[in-house]
């Protein structure tokens, strides 16, 4: 049989190494020496997106807190502390006007009563006047007749209607009298009745007064503590702000920054100045302190006109030496 020569390598040499061997040697060589060149490259990488996160956080933070604010500013609108201060203002002046127009309505029913009582007394006065008138006139004819019958003089005629007549005078004076007393002490009602008007009148505006003190008080205090709590808002803002910037230096961190800063001192000064503010009270209107009523109860007649009556008489003289000579 015949034999078959092998190759075999010699002794001590290695094989031969191929391309793909040598070149995943060379990139291997290359990675370890980058490695070495710069070890904390890896751990800055992550300390910088570190930093952009946490201030993306603080940054939404401090967005947040902007609108806390801003949803704060409505109450300081008008459809906030403004339009409850307009509906207690409101109701001030309901509860006045009702007040107000209740005691004008009560004096205008006392009034109407007087006034019918004044004149009840005008009609009493004037009956009675026209009764003593025909009084004078039955005593007078009673004194003319019994006169005719005695066959007196005409100077006796005379006195005796003169009684009449005084008689009438002293019936008229007191009746006069009567009707002054009645009329002065409804004239005092009325003042009585005036007098309470007036007060009640001008306890109805004082009080209305105090209670819109009160009311703007109340306004400029809640005003003045949400706009506290908006610029504490805004300062917390800021400072979030800042410390975002901190972690990532950017100027639209910078510039929220200061514009809520700008906004913050600007409320805390608003803020500081309600303070100072409030509603001055108003004096009451002359046209309810020098109101005087509308009744007419007035005395229609002058007394004096009533005064004592007095008819002089003379006696009948004699005839003049003239005539008894004529006669002679």
């Amino acid at each position: 049989m015949a034999s078959v020569d092998v190759w075999k390598p010699p002794t001590g040499a290695s094989p031969p190494k191929s391309k793909t061997t040598s070149k995943s040697s060379s990139s291997s060589s290359k990675s370890g020496s980058s490695s070495s060149s710069d070890p904390y490259a890896r751990a800055r990488a992550d300390a910088k997106a570190a930093e952009s996160k946490a201030a993306a956080r603080l940054a939404a933070q401090g967005d947040l807190l902007m609108k806390q604010a801003a949803a704060l500013k409505l109450a300081l609108g008008s459809k906030g502390f403004r339009a409850e201060l307009n509906r207690q203002l409101a109701a001030a002046n309901l509860e006045f006007s009702e007040e107000d127009k209740l005691v004008l309505a009560q004096y205008e029913r006392g009034k109407s009563s007087l006034e019918q009582s004044a004149v009840t007394s005008g009609d009493n006065r004037a009956r009675s006047l026209q009764e003593n008138a025909q009084n004078t006139g039955r005593e007078r004819n009673e004194a003319l007749a019994q006169g005719i019958q005695q066959g007196i003089s005409a100077t006796d005629m005379l006195k005796a209607q003169s009684a009449s007549l005084r008689n009438w005078s002293l019936n008229a004076n007191q009746v006069q009298t009567n009707y002054t007393d009645e009329n002065n002490s409804i004239q005092s009602e009325h003042s009585q009745m005036v007098n309470a008007v007036v007060s009640a009148r001008q306890g109805s505006w004082r009080e209305r007064e105090q209670q819109r003190t009160q009311a703007f008080r109340t306004y400029y205090d809640n005003f003045g503590q949400v706009q506290t709590e908006v610029g504490n808002k805004l300062g917390e803002a800021s400072a979030s702000y800042d410390m975002a910037y901190e972690q990532k230096a950017s100027k639209a961190y910078k510039k929220k920054s200061d514009s809520a800063e700008k906004t913050a001192l600007a409320a805390l000064r608003s803020a500081a100045l309600q303070t100072g503010k409030g509603y001055t009270e108003k004096a009451t209107p002359t046209t309810i302190t020098r109101w005087e009523g509308s009744a007419d109860i007035k005395n229609s007649t002058d007394p004096r006109q009533w005064g004592d009556q007095s008819l002089e008489i003379k006696d009948a003289e004699g005839a003049s030496s003239r005539l008894r000579k004529w006669e002679g």
